[in-house]
């Protein structure tokens, strides 16, 4: 019912709700995970969104990230600006996902025994924030990559619906 709702978006800084995405899944999981801020100015990370949801779908990548990478290794999180565009890449150290399977992921199964939601809400999540969330290869497993309009995107923009 949360994705069916209309979204009451505010000015958010993305990169204080990936901090707290990343504290509130980190504290089950004993992968570290190192996080890279590449924005000089935080004023810069603003979008228009929900926090909350938000958070969550953030948190649900992440916690795949942590399901799938060995305890030896670590997750990585980046955060930066490409344009008007602030991109979020969540990279895990787990088993590939074959680029044929890639966008079934984001999409839910209900046929299944144990349907998986995460990370369609993840891409649902992003879908109505104007963004977009994507799977590829990373540099040792997986590589998620949320993508979304920065606030003064909008600002600058006539009209915007949510």
């Amino acid at each position: 019912s949360l994705l069916t709702d209309e979204i009451k978006a505010k000015k958010v800084d993305i990169a204080s709700i990936t901090q707290a995405a990343i504290s509130e899944t980190g504290i089950d999981h004993h992968i570290p995970i190192v996080a890279y801020t590449e924005i000089g100015n935080q004023a810069n990370t603003l979008i228009l969104g929900n926090k909350d949801l938000l958070t969550q779908a953030i948190g649900n990548v992440l916690t795949r990230a942590l399901d799938v990478t060995p305890k030896d290794e670590a997750v990585t999180v980046r955060i930066e600006q490409r344009n008007d565009n602030i991109i979020i890449s969540i990279d895990d150290c787990g088993p590939p996902i074959p680029p044929s399977e890639r966008r079934e992921i984001f999409h839910f199964d209900c046929d299944n025994e144990d349907p998986q939601v995460s990370l369609p809400v993840a891409w649902e999540t992003a879908q109505r924030h104007h963004g977009d969330l994507v799977a590829a290869d990373g540099e040792k497993g997986m590589r998620f990559t949320f993508t979304f309009p920065s606030a003064e995107k909008f600002i600058q923009s006539e009209s915007i619906s949510f």
